[in-house]
């Protein structure tokens, strides 16, 4: 599972990732922090919600450390990426 959003943007697609990740029928192995479009009114820059979105977002690491393997982070001013290694798991 790839999964996307403006995680700086409202805290219900934290709640879905949270969701996603901890899913013991998922394999999340990419999560990406999209930019907050311009057009949206927003009190965080819209150059900075990417890097903002993924510190949040990372806020979930020692949730879901025991599940991975490795979490990278790395982000600019328009996308930031969360790149979960997981171990891999059986399917039910």
């Amino acid at each position: 599972m790839i999964a996307d959003n403006d995680y700086a943007g409202d805290p219900d697609s934290l709640v879905a990732l949270a969701h996603q990740v901890l899913s013991p029928k998922a394999r999340t192995v990419l999560v990406t922090c999209s930019a907050l479009n311009r057009r949206f009114p927003s009190s965080i820059p819209a150059d900075r919600t990417a890097a903002i979105g993924a510190g949040i977002a990372t806020e979930l690491k020692p949730r879901i450390a025991a599940r991975m393997k490795a979490v990278w982070i790395a982000f600019d001013d328009f996308l930031a990426l969360l790149l979960l290694n997981a171990r891999e798991q059986p399917r039910r």
